[in-house]
């Protein structure tokens, strides 16, 4: 839509977003409305799972968990 395209533009935004056509996303995922945050592994699944605002901690915490060994 226009208004998140212009979302994108005036906040710098460089990573890719999409709109969830059909609600195939929010229906698989449980989404809430709200900024949510998903950390996947390589092999696409979900390690990771915040509600809400989050920090550079958490961030950093999330990578963590999927780069670790473990993960893999």
């Amino acid at each position: 839509s226009e208004n998140a395209r212009k979302f994108i533009a005036r906040y710098g935004q460089t990573y890719p977003s999409v709109r969830d056509k059909g609600d195939g996303t929010y229906r698989a995922y449980g989404l809430t409305g709200v900024p949510e945050t998903f950390f996947l592994d390589r092999a696409g699944r979900v390690r990771v799972h915040w509600v809400g605002q989050i920090n550079a901690a958490q961030i950093a915490q999330g990578l963590d968990l999927i780069l670790a060994k473990g993960a893999r």
